[in-house]
């Protein structure tokens, strides 16, 4: 029952502010990602497997020219349908920035897709890009992959590109708390406690912070990795 109405909650608040404080998870990797996006994203910018547009309005609004794309009919606004293991049918050096969030853990060979991100990019054009680390199963069954902040430097590097900003977001605490926060936001849905779902999930994410100042300063057990890389010929 309550899976049904975490999803419900999803299917809400996604594409709105909302969307970002209905659990740890959201709110965290909000924050981390949203300062990112407003420092290093421009220009022409491409959002790679965007499924349903939870960051649209945050990327576009960064953007000179948004673009979406997924592997399939996710939403009825996606402007590209195509696989990001496979070749883009996009043209060299067509855009400035690429957005690719939560997006490689779902590839059966995630690592086909870097030198695609890297062949569409015009030069000093930039790749933000977060995948999962410690994280529970989700979009099963195609959920593959987990990586360390070492394996996609390895990949990314290996590519040619020049790794400029690496957030390990989140740590053990964030974890633990998001255990709670998730069925707790579902039980004030339902309960049409709507309101108080959003200064909760605040709450909790600033006791994760702070608890992981002393659990995971070093965050060997983040949620997610995130980089901001660069192509450099």
């Amino acid at each position: 029952m309550l899976k049904k109405y975490w999803q419900k909650l999803n299917k809400d608040t996604i594409g709105s502010a909302k969307y970002w404080t209905i659990a740890v998870q959201n709110y965290s990797i909000y924050k981390d990602i949203e300062q990112l996006i407003n420092r290093y994203i421009s220009g022409r910018v491409l959002d790679i497997g965007a499924g349903n547009l939870a960051w649209k309005y945050i990327v576009k609004s960064a953007a000179k020219n948004y673009h979406s794309s997924d592997f399939c009919i996710t939403h009825k606004n996606l402007d590209m349908i195509f696989d990001v293991t496979k070749s883009f049918p996009l043209k060299n050096n067509s855009y400035d920035s690429i957005f690719c969030h939560s997006v490689l853990e779902h590839t059966p060979e995630p690592w086909n897709a870097f030198d695609e991100f890297y062949r569409i990019l015009k030069e000093n054009g930039v790749l933000l890009i977060s995948v999962p680390f410690i994280f529970y199963l989700h979009g099963a069954p195609d959920d593959y992959f987990r990586f360390t902040r070492y394996g996609m430097i390895k990949l990314s590097e290996k590519t040619g590109f020049k790794v400029c900003k690496l957030i390990s977001s989140g740590g053990i605490a964030h974890f633990l708390i998001n255990i709670v926060s998730i069925p707790l936001s579902t039980i004030l849905y339902i309960t049409r406690l709507h309101f108080a779902i959003r200064p909760v999930t605040k709450i909790l994410t600033t006791a994760a912070a702070l608890l992981d100042m002393i659990l995971d300063p070093q965050r060997r057990f983040s949620m997610n990795i995130i980089l901001v890389l660069k192509k450099v010929q």
